[in-house]
């Protein structure tokens, strides 16, 4: 009897729910993941990744959540695919300035007509 009460207290002692535990410690993360209080994941290098799935890298370039992106030179590049330098001036696909009425604007900063 006193050995079936033993194992019983063993099975008990296992079977209770581990109260206070984290979930990254169930599943193996162990110190790597800290878990926020919104539900957003911070990894141990800094990177955060928010619930929607977004992503922001270490190096502080951004990917915002309609999948436009700045990369780490600070240069823009808006949701049509255009490029938008950091003086505010617009890059046209081919690797020309391009003015803000349209027309291509050379390096120089004259306007180039059609071309």
């Amino acid at each position: 009897m006193t050995r079936q009460l033993s194992i019983l207290a063993l099975v008990a002692l296992f079977a209770t729910p581990m109260i206070g535990c984290s979930p990254e410690s169930l599943v193996g993360a162990g110190d790597d993941v800290v878990w926020l209080s919104d539900g957003t994941n911070q990894s141990s290098e800094g990177t955060n990744q928010s619930s929607e799935g977004t992503n922001q890298s270490s190096e502080g370039t951004n990917q915002s959540s309609e999948g436009t992106n700045q990369t780490s030179d600070g240069t823009n590049q808006t949701s049509d695919g255009t490029n938008q330098t950091s003086d505010g001036t617009n890059q046209g696909s081919d690797g020309t300035n391009q003015g803000t009425n349209g027309t291509n604007q050379s390096s120089d900063g004259t306007n180039q007509i059609g071309g």
